[in-house]
């Protein structure tokens, strides 16, 4: 079993101008984390709404202003610091302050005329300019942008049995980094990458960033040869739900594949409610790779003629071992009306069978360009319940479950639209705030913002806010950073 007990991969931040500036401006100091206890049956899903990471919101306002604590999340550490004899940090030199603020909002140390500028500037306010310029930067999307791409294990290649590069990748990765720096909603962050193909859009080019923004479920390792088509579904499901999981609720979701979780409130059932939704989506397709029709990654065209040049690019690698084929019994029966060998009434004129060899051969040297595609799910034609595995093998099938979420976090029933695999509906069950996890994402969201900053979490296991992870050093502060990344919409 994975040790989820200290910090995986590393964090970003969405929606996160707001809060980077306000906890770079004025940073806590985090202690030694609470006690919390163990629940007698740890898969039930009702008992186990009494774990801290379960449990709304404290949306408590910070104590009055202390001397040395001006601004709030200041205040919501102020006690414990003077119970453990702390006072506030000696300030950094301005050099100092300025090296660490770029490094770590554009991942680029000053120049020497921005060092010379900064330190001159005597103006009031220096600083706070000084952050929202760098917050401004398109490099601020590239460094921030980039914790989200490894979270998301975003990569160029398949990395698993072949390591088949993924040349569409990169689509995905800009996409990130422009939705950073235009300070997309988390929230829209969210509903574009679970199920951007399936949202309404008023523009080509609407569609295509939506779409390219699903591509989130299509990137991941994959096992493509010798794999049984239902293993390789199951495989690909419980990859995205372990993605979905840790990403967005700090929980090791997957472990509840083969057997209800043995440490958290999450019985088999929610994990193959879950597969449902993703089985139900298509990711892989079989297209030419390789001098050959094989599974690979769906890709899609792009643009107005997207669908049509992609259908005309497939076409023609499809249609190629035939097409070479033909010719050379094209080339034999020309050669034979050549030499006076064919006998029969029905063959076709000298002219007429060089023209069928001329034809033959055009098609063959004019492969079409490469269209512009990007790697976008789809739901199934017809979406379905999965059901439970027993002991996790795709071939043993026990009671089919319906469609849903984690009981832990609502009883919302969900209400799928007709025909469609429930993307949107778990998209927007992740941030909402009244019967779905949102609550839980704001809180591992907020969090991994502050581990990104400071070098350790409130919640130092940033990938698991189960009970196998630490609890939060300072709970206030944490649903507060919460409270406000909701607030800023």
């Amino acid at each position: 079993m994975r040790d989820y007990r200290h910090p995986g991969v590393s964090c970003w931040v969405m929606t996160c101008r707001p809060m980077v500036r306000t906890l770079w401006l004025a940073l806590g100091i985090a202690s030694l984390p609470p006690t919390f206890g163990e629940e007698a049956d740890p898969s039930d899903p009702i008992a186990g709404r009494t774990h801290w990471a379960f449990q709304p919101l404290n949306q408590s306002k910070p104590s009055q202003r202390a001397e040395w604590a001006p601004a709030s999340i200041d205040r919501l550490v102020v006690q414990r610091r003077r119970n453990a004899g702390l006072g506030p940090v000696t300030g950094s030199s301005p050099r100092a302050l300025l090296r660490r603020t770029y490094f770590q909002l554009i991942g680029l140390p000053p120049t020497p005329q921005e060092i010379e500028a900064y330190l001159n500037d005597t103006q009031p306010e220096a600083f706070t300019r000084l952050v929202d310029r760098l917050l401004n930067s398109p490099r601020f999307g590239e460094r921030w942008g980039r914790h989200w791409l490894d979270l998301a294990r975003y990569a160029d290649s398949n990395g698993l049995d072949e390591n088949f590069l993924f040349r569409e990748a990169w689509r995905y990765r800009n996409w990130v980094i422009d939705a950073v720096n235009m300070d997309l909603p988390f929230d829209q962050f969210i509903l574009n990458q679970i199920a951007g193909d399936l949202l309404p859009h008023e523009t080509i080019s609407q569609r295509d960033r939506q779409r390219i923004a699903a591509g989130f479920l299509a990137i991941g390792p994959k096992v493509l040869l010798g794999n049984n088509p239902n293993n390789q579904r199951m495989e690909v499901a419980d990859e995205q739900i372990d993605t979905i999981g840790r990403a967005f609720l700090g929980l090791t979701v997957a472990c509840a594949r083969c057997h209800d979780h043995k440490f958290e409130p999450i019985p088999t059932a929610d994990y193959y409610a879950l597969a449902g939704i993703l089985t139900s989506t298509q990711v892989m397709e079989r297209r030419h790779m390789l001098g050959q029709q094989r599974v690979m990654e769906r890709l899609v065209g792009l643009g107005v003629e997207g669908v049509d040049l992609d259908s005309a690019y497939e076409n023609y690698w499809r249609e190629l071992p035939k097409t070479k084929k033909a010719l050379k019994e094209a080339q034999a029966a020309l050669a034979s009306l050549k030499n006076g060998d064919a006998c029969e009434d029905s063959m076709p004129t000298l002219e007429e069978q060089q023209a069928k060899v001329n034809e033959l051969k055009k098609f063959i040297a004019s492969p079409p360009a490469i269209p512009p595609r990007a790697m976008i799910p789809s739901d199934k034609d017809s979406p379905s319940d999965e059901a439970i595995r027993i002991a996790g093998q795709f071939d043993r099938k026990g009671e089919q479950v319906a469609r849903g979420f984690l009981q832990v976090l609502s009883d919302h029933t969900p209400d799928f639209a007709e025909g469609q695999s429930g993307r949107v509906e778990l998209a927007h069950w992740l941030t909402d705030v009244e019967f779905g996890a949102g609550h839980l994402t704001a809180r591992v969201m907020a969090n991994r913002i502050w581990y990104q900053l400071i070098g350790r979490g409130l919640v130092r296991t940033v990938d698991n806010f189960g009970r196998t992870g630490e609890g939060p050093s300072h709970p206030e502060l944490l649903d507060h950073l919460a409270t406000e990344l909701i607030a800023s919409g």
